[in-house]
C-alpha cells in the first residue's frame, strides 16, 4: 500500500520562492460551524417566510490583516416578515440589546442573516437599507441563506456598497462566491443520473425546449410578460409605501428608543471642535487695529483674516455634515413622534392597570347603615341604599313597649 503524502514534500530541498497568488485579504470571516449549523435550521423551519437574526463575535487582527470571528447568533423572532421579506422592530432590537446585555458582553453585533427561500442570494433594495442603516459598521457583514435550494454568500462592505465576499471559512472549509450561486445537491442528484450540468439555470445539453416560436405563442409570452410586468408595478407602489414606513419606524426604535448613535458621531464633533479652536488661535493672531500698519504687517493681517474667513465657512459644512448624518429628518421626527405617544398610551394602561389592582386587593370594609358609598366621579344615588341581606326590617328592630 501507497504510503506518499504531501507532508514529505516539507522534507525536500526546494528553491526560496513567492506563491504567485496574494493570499493577504483586506477582511477575512469565519463562522463557527455550530453558529452555521444554527442558522440553517433556523432557516428551514418554515420556508414559507424570511427570518432573521444578527451575528455575534469579535474583530482581530493577526499577520494576514483583520478578520471577523463569528462565534454566536441572536434569532429575532420577533421580527416582521410581509411580502415575503422581514424587517427589524424595535421588539427585535430589544430583544438583541438584552442579550448583548447578559449573555454577550464582551463580544460584538458583526453583521446580521436573513433568508430568501427559494430566491437565490443577493440583497434587495430593502436588504440594503437595512445593511446601511443597521450595520454600517465597516466589518459587519450580511449573511443570506436560501433553504429552498442549499444556497448561502456572505456580502461586506466594499466602496462603499455591499458587495458578494469571494470566501469565507465554516470552521476549516472555505466556501467561496462561485459555490453560493450553485446547488451542490442537485448537481449530484443530476450527475448521478446522467444529466449534464453546466450553470444554475441552464437548460442540460440536448434537453427539449419549451419556447413557442409560432406567432400566436410568442403574442401570448408577450401578453403574459406585459401583464405581470404591470401588476409587479402596481404592487411595487404599495408595497414601497409600506417599507418605507416599517423601516423608518424601525431606524427610529432603533437609534432614537435604545439611545444607540451611529459610529462616527463624536469623532466628526470632535473635528469640529478642534476647527473651532484653530479659529480661536488665529484670531489672537491677528494685530491691534491702527493706522501704523507697514505692507508688510497689513499683508499678514488680510492673510489671516482669509484664513479665519475660510476655517468659518469649513466648520459650517462639517457642522451641515454632522447635521445630515446624525440628526433626524422631518419624517422620522413625525415616526419618533407617533412612537412616543404609543409608549406614552402603553405605559398609562399599564399605571391604570396597576390601580386597579392595588383596589381590588384593599380589604373590604363593613357595611355602613347609610347609603352605600360611590366613587367621585360618580353622582350619588338619591334613593335610600338597598339594606344588606342579613339586615333585620325596620319594624322588628324596634323595641316593644
Amino acid at each position: 500500500m501507497s504510503t506518499i503524502d504531501v507532508s514529505d514534500l516539507a522534507r525536500e530541498e526546494l528553491a526560496t520562492a513567492k506563491f504567485p497568488v496574494e493570499y493577504r485579504a483586506p477582511f477575512r470571516l469565519f463562522l463557527d460551524p455550530d453558529v452555521h449549523r444554527g442558522i440553517q435550521a433556523h432557516a428551514k423551519e418554515d420556508a414559507s417566510v424570511e427570518i432573521c437574526g444578527v451575528l455575534v463575535g469579535r474583530w482581530g487582527r493577526d499577520e494576514l490583516g483583520p478578520f471577523a470571528e463569528v462565534t454566536d447568533y441572536i434569532r429575532c423572532d420577533s421580527a416582521s416578515s410581509k411580502f415575503a421579506e422581514v424587517t427589524f422592530t424595535h421588539e427585535s432590537w430589544a430583544q438583541i440589546n438584552q442579550q448583548m446585555d447578559t449573555k454577550f458582553v464582551d463580544k460584538r453585533i458583526i453583521g446580521w442573516y436573513h433568508s430568501h427561500p427559494d430566491f437565490g442570494i443577493f440583497l434587495s433594495d430593502r436588504d440594503c437599507f437595512i445593511h446601511e442603516h443597521f450595520f454600517s459598521g465597516a466589518g459587519q457583514v450580511a449573511y443570506v441563506v436560501d433553504p429552498v435550494r442549499d444556497l448561502e454568500g456572505v456580502f461586506d462592505w466594499q466602496a462603499g456598497k455591499p458587495t458578494p465576499m469571494s470566501h469565507y471559512w465554516v470552521g476549516s472549509q472555505i466556501r467561496t462566491v462561485e459555490a453560493s450561486q450553485r446547488n451542490p445537491a442537485r448537481e449530484a442528484a443530476a450527475r448521478a443520473g446522467g444529466v449534464s450540468v453546466s450553470r444554475a439555470g441552464e437548460a442540460p445539453d440536448g434537453a427539449p425546449t419549451s419556447i413557442d416560436r409560432s406567432s400566436f405563442g410568442a403574442t401570448t409570452n408577450l401578453l403574459a410578460w406585459l401583464a405581470l410586468f404591470l401588476l409587479g408595478y402596481m404592487l411595487a407602489g404599495a408595497r414601497t409605501r409600506w417599507e418605507q414606513e416599517r423601516l423608518v419606524e424601525g431606524t427610529v426604535a432603533h437609534f432614537g428608543v435604545t439611545k444607540i448613535l451611529k459610529d462616527g458621531l463624536d469623532p466628526s464633533l470632535a473635528k469640529v471642535r478642534r476647527n473651532l479652536q484653530a479659529i480661536g488661535a488665529e484670531t489672537k493672531k491677528l494685530p491691534a487695529p491702527n493706522a501704523t500698519l507697514s505692507e508688510e504687517e497689513a499683508a499678514t493681517a488680510l492673510e489671516q483674516q482669509q484664513t479665519i474667513a475660510d476655517s468659518l465657512a469649513t466648520t459650517e459644512r462639517m457642522l451641515a455634515d454632522v447635521q445630515s448624518q446624525f440628526a433626524l429628518s422631518a419624517e422620522e421626527r413625525v415616526a419618533l413622534a407617533k412612537f412616543i405617544l404609543q409608549k406614552q398610551a402603553e405605559a398609562a394602561e399599564m399605571l391604570t392597570q396597576q390601580g386597579a389592582s392595588a383596589t381590588s386587593a384593599k380589604p373590604k370594609e363593613p357595611a355602613a347603615t347609610g347609603p352605600a358609598a360611590l366613587p367621585p366621579d360618580k353622582p350619588v344615588d338619591p334613593l335610600p341604599a338597598k339594606p344588606a341581606a342579613d339586615a333585620k326590617p325596620a319594624a322588628e328592630n324596634t323595641p316593644s313597649k
